[in-house]
């Protein structure tokens, strides 16, 4: 029988935070109807979801209401230098 390697790990306190590093993956922004559900194609800026809603609308005049729906990179960060987790032997 073959056991996997463990690793035992210190506690640490971590917080999440806005992942602000030019390698994120960055903002993502799309609307959804919600009469529908139909949803406007996920971009990186918020022109294409308001190009799409009026778009939507016109096709589908009783679908006024909207979600903006908004994805932020987040990452886990720790409270000091000296707070980075560490595998124990």
């Amino acid at each position: 029988m073959t056991v996997g390697a463990t690793r035992t790990f210190r506690f640490t306190n971590v917080r999440m935070a806005v992942d602000a590093e030019p390698d994120s993956e960055g903002m993502l922004y799309a609307l959804e109807c919600c009469v529908c559900g139909k949803r406007s194609p996920l971009a990186e800026s918020p022109g294409p979801a308001e190009e799409w809603a009026p778009r939507h609308f016109a096709a589908n005049p009783e679908h006024h209401t909207y979600r903006a729906l908004e994805s932020t990179p987040m990452k886990i960060t720790f409270e000091s230098a000296a707070d980075q987790l560490q595998a124990v032997p």
